[in-house]
C-alpha cells in the first residue's frame, strides 16, 4: 500500500506545475506528445480539456494509456503517471471540472490570456479523466556527490 504522505507530495508538486506533457499513442504506435494545463483532484485522478479535430483526442479514442509528465528544472524534481483516461460524458460533471481547470490555468497566466486548448480548431471541448495506475517521483536536487542516488518514490493505485 502506498504511503499518503508520498502520494502528498506528488498531488503536491503537480499542483505547483500543472502545465504538464500528456503522452499517447498514435494509431501506428508512435509516441506523440502535448505541452497541457492538468488539474488534480484529491483522489489524484486528472483533467484535461481537448477538441475532437485534435490527434490526442484521437489517440486516446484508440488507445486509452495515457502518461502524465511534469518537472521542475530548478530543483530538479520529476513526476510521471501513468493514467488511463475516460471520455467524461456527465454534464454535471463536466460543469463541476471545467471551473477547476480553468482556475489553474488562469492562476499561472493571469489577465487577458487564450490559452492554447482555446486556440485549436473545432467545435466542440472533450474532458478526460486520467486515472493513474503507476506512479513516479524523482528528486535528483540531493544528489551533489559522485555517487548519490536520487530519492524516487514509486507506487500504484
Amino acid at each position: 500500500m502506498e504511503n499518503r504522505e508520498e502520494q502528498q507530495l506528488v498531488r503536491k508538486f503537480f499542483a505547483q506545475h500543472p502545465l504538464v506533457t500528456v503522452s499517447t499513442l498514435s494509431v501506428d504506435g508512435i509516441p506523440e506528445h502535448s505541452a497541457m494545463y492538468m488539474y488534480m483532484d484529491g483522489l489524484m485522478d486528472c483533467y484535461i480539456a481537448t477538441r475532437e479535430t485534435t490527434r490526442k483526442y484521437k489517440n486516446i479514442i484508440n488507445n486509452k494509456v495515457v502518461v502524465i509528465s511534469t518537472h521542475d528544472e530548478d530543483v530538479l524534481m520529476f513526476a510521471e503517471l501513468q493514467c488511463e483516461a475516460k471520455r467524461l460524458e456527465d454534464s454535471e460533471v463536466i460543469a463541476d471540472i471545467l471551473p477547476k481547470l480553468q482556475e489553474v490555468v488562469f492562476a499561472r497566466k493571469p489577465g487577458y490570456w487564450i490559452p492554447p486548448v482555446a486556440q485549436l480548431e473545432g467545435d466542440h471541448f472533450v474532458f478526460f479523466r486520467c486515472t493513474p495506475k503507476k506512479v513516479t517521483f524523482v528528486n535528483y536536487d540531493d544528489t551533489g556527490t559522485l555517487y548519490a542516488e536520487p530519492h524516487r518514490i514509486t507506487f500504484e493505485l
